[in-house]
C-alpha cells in the first residue's frame, strides 16, 4: 500500500470541519485537524483514529502558525492537502456596534492566517505537487 496522503484541514472541530475529515479519513488519509483551543478538536480528531493528529492555534497570528508548523514537521514528512476552512466573524452585531478589535481578529484569522498557512504548506509539499 501506497503512503496515505497527509491532508491539514482547519476549522476542524466545526460542522465543515468534521465533515471534511470524516471524508478524509474515509479515503484512507493522515488527517491533522487544527483548530483553536476547546474547541472539541482532540475529541473529534480521536473519534476517526490513533494515526491522526489535532494542534491547535490561534490563526490570527502568524507565530502560532509557524509553531503550529514545527508542530508538524515533528510528525509528517510533508503536506500534501490544505483546507483553509477556518473563519471567524467580529460579531453579528450592526457595523456601528462591532468594535475594531473584532473585526482586526477577524481580518487576521480570515485573510492573513490563510495567507500564512498557505505559504507554509506550500515549503512541504512534494515537488509533484500538492492542493491547497
Amino acid at each position: 500500500m501506497s503512503n496515505p496522503r497527509v491532508v491539514v484541514i482547519t476549522g476542524a472541530a466545526g460542522g465543515v470541519g468534521r465533515a471534511m475529515m470524516a471524508e478524509f479519513a474515509g479515503r484512507g488519509d493522515l488527517l491533522i485537524g487544527v483548530d483553536v483551543a476547546q474547541s472539541g478538536l482532540i475529541e473529534a480528531v480521536r473519534a476517526l483514529g490513533d494515526q491522526h493528529f489535532a494542534f491547535e492555534c490561534d490563526l490570527s497570528d502568524e507565530a502560532n502558525i509557524l509553531a503550529l508548523f514545527s508542530q508538524i514537521d515533528g510528525v509528517v514528512d510533508h503536506v500534501d492537502v490544505l483546507l483553509n476552512n477556518a473563519a471567524v466573524g467580529p460579531t453579528m452585531q450592526p457595523t456601528l456596534e462591532t468594535d475594531m478589535a473584532g473585526f482586526q481578529k477577524a481580518i487576521r484569522t480570515n485573510l492573513y492566517g490563510p495567507f500564512v498557512l498557505a505559504r507554509e504548506a506550500v515549503k512541504r509539499m512534494p515537488e509533484s505537487g500538492g492542493a491547497i
